[in-house]
C-alpha cells in the first residue's frame, strides 16, 4: 500500500513539473484574468508584468453629449469605470474579452464587433456600419499610446470623435530578473505578448540581460503579427499568432502536443 501511495505521489509531483508553463506579461489587473484562462486549460502561469498602469485622475466630458463610447481595450473600460458612474450609456469595445470586462463593471449596453478578429480596424469597420453621423459625437477613451489612429480612420466615414486619454502604461523593470529566471526554467510553454509595447519592452530586456535564444519549445505568443516580429529573433520557436487568448491556447496546445508525438 505504502508502495503505491508512493509511486502515485511520484507520478503526481512529476506531472506537475512537466507542466507546460506560460509567462503572463500583461499589467497585473489584466494579467490575473488571463492567467486564469490557461489554468484552467492545463498550464501552469506567472506573471511577470512588463508594463504598470497608470490611471489618469481626469474630468471627462459630459457623457449624455455623446451617442456611445468607444474603447479599444479592456484597460481602458477600466479606466473609464473609475471616471464614471453612468452605466447605461452604449459602450463599444474591441472584442470579446474587453466586452466581458465592461459587463462584470455593470455597464449594460456593451457592443462589439462580430467574429474573432480582435482590432482596432475591425472596430472602426464595424461603427462605420453600425454608427449613424447624424445621431451625435462619439467619445473614444483611450490610452496614452495607441497603434491605430481611430478618430482619422472614422472621420473619413463622417463619424465626428473626441478623444480623452484615460490611462498611460508605463515599463515594468523591476520584474525583469525574475522573468530572466523563469525564462532559463520554461521546458514546454511560451510567453505571451499582447501589445507592441509589451513587445518593444521585452526586446529591450533580451538585450540588456543575460539572456538568451528561449529553448525550442518555448514559443513566443502573440496577438499580431506586428508584435511577434518585435520579439521572434529572441526565440528558437516560430511565433504563435492569434487574436484571442482562447485561440493562443488551442494552437499552442495542438503545437505541443505535435511536438511531443514527433
Amino acid at each position: 500500500m505504502a508502495s503505491a501511495i508512493s509511486g502515485r505521489l511520484t507520478w503526481i509531483i512529476l506531472s506537475y513539473c512537466m507542466q507546460p508553463t506560460v509567462l503572463i506579461t500583461r499589467p497585473t489587473v489584466a494579467a490575473l484574468e488571463t492567467a486564469k484562462a490557461w489554468q484552467l486549460a492545463g498550464f501552469k502561469t506567472a506573471i511577470t508584468p512588463l508594463l504598470e498602469v497608470d490611471f489618469m485622475p481626469i474630468t471627462l466630458p459630459p457623457i449624455r453629449n455623446y451617442q456611445a463610447i468607444i474603447t479599444t481595450s479592456a484597460m481602458a473600460v477600466r479606466a473609464l469605470a473609475r471616471l464614471t458612474p453612468c452605466r447605461t450609456l452604449a459602450l463599444w469595445c474591441v472584442g470579446d474579452a474587453s466586452k466581458t470586462v465592461a459587463k462584470d463593471l455593470g455597464f449594460q449596453a456593451v457592443f462589439s464587433p462580430p467574429g474573432q478578429k480582435e482590432s482596432a480596424v475591425s472596430l472602426a469597420n464595424t461603427l462605420s456600419q453600425e454608427i449613424n453621423p447624424n445621431k451625435g459625437p462619439l467619445l473614444y477613451c483611450r490610452g496614452a499610446i495607441i497603434n491605430v489612429n481611430l478618430a482619422a480612420v472614422l472621420a473619413c466615414h463622417n463619424l465626428q470623435m473626441d478623444e480623452v486619454v484615460v490611462y498611460q502604461t508605463l515599463p515594468n523593470h523591476k520584474t525583469w530578473p525574475t522573468l530572466e529566471r523563469l525564462l532559463k526554467d520554461i521546458e514546454t510553454g511560451g510567453i505571451s505578448f499582447y501589445s507592441a509595447r509589451t513587445a518593444h519592452i521585452f526586446s529591450q530586456f533580451a538585450n540588456q540581460s543575460q539572456f538568451v535564444q528561449g529553448r525550442s519549445g518555448c514559443y513566443p505568443l502573440a496577438l499580431s503579427s506586428a508584435i511577434a516580429c518585435k520579439v521572434q529573433p529572441f526565440f528558437t520557436s516560430l511565433p504563435i499568432i492569434r487574436s484571442t487568448t482562447l485561440a493562443l491556447i488551442a494552437t499552442l496546445k495542438e503545437q505541443l502536443s505535435y511536438a511531443q508525438g514527433r
